[in-house]
């Protein structure tokens, strides 16, 4: 089965046909290891099934349509399911936040294979329309890029994306990434 941890592999692969005839080292210590939740979600497995830790337990990650990749959002993030052509980014945490300004930022997370642009948007929680900043060029997987707004409402929660190009498609706008200014 392939799924290790230090000092030893906790599940063992002994010739097994199928998952109801897979043994398991009981004489692991599971919870020391933060998996609780495996009773629950064997029964229910079948061939191609992917499971990651959501911090708590073990869940089942949903498939990914046919041409994804399984992309990792980094430390204490589920993976994401991503068309694999098309270049992605994050946002980061907004900083240097005041009454009226703030910088919002992305970090590319895969360029494709491309050099990329990036660019970032944001409103007003609660707000009709985005405001879109420029495209910021020659972007890689690692780089990030940031715009500094001004003018923003004192004690106001903001939200901003961010997305991705190069010379074959348009990526998706992020999720969403939030900051209040300052009263």
């Amino acid at each position: 089965m392939g799924l290790k941890y230090r000092g030893g592999p906790l599940l063992e692969k002994i010739g097994i046909e199928a998952l109801s005839e897979l043994e398991i080292d009981a004489d692991k210590d599971w919870q020391g290891k933060g998996i609780t939740s495996l009773a629950q979600v064997a029964p229910g497995m079948v061939y191609g099934d992917l499971f990651v830790h959501n911090g708590t337990t073990l869940v089942p990650l949903p498939p990914g349509t046919i041409g994804q990749a399984l992309m990792s959002r980094g430390p204490g993030m589920l993976p994401l399911w991503l068309d694999g052509f098309l270049p992605v980014a994050f946002p980061l945490p907004a900083t240097a936040v005041t009454d009226v300004s703030a910088t919002i930022a992305a970090r590319v997370g895969h360029d494709a294979g491309e050099l990329c642009d990036g660019r970032l948007r944001w409103r007003e929680v609660g707000a009709p329309g985005w405001t879109e900043e420029a495209w910021q060029n020659n972007l890689s997987t690692g780089d990030t890029f940031d715009n500094n707004l001004a003018g923003l409402a004192s004690d106001t929660e903001h939200e901003f994306q961010c997305q991705m190009r190069h010379d074959y498609g348009t990526g998706e706008w992020s999720h969403s990434e939030y900051f209040t200014t300052l009263p």
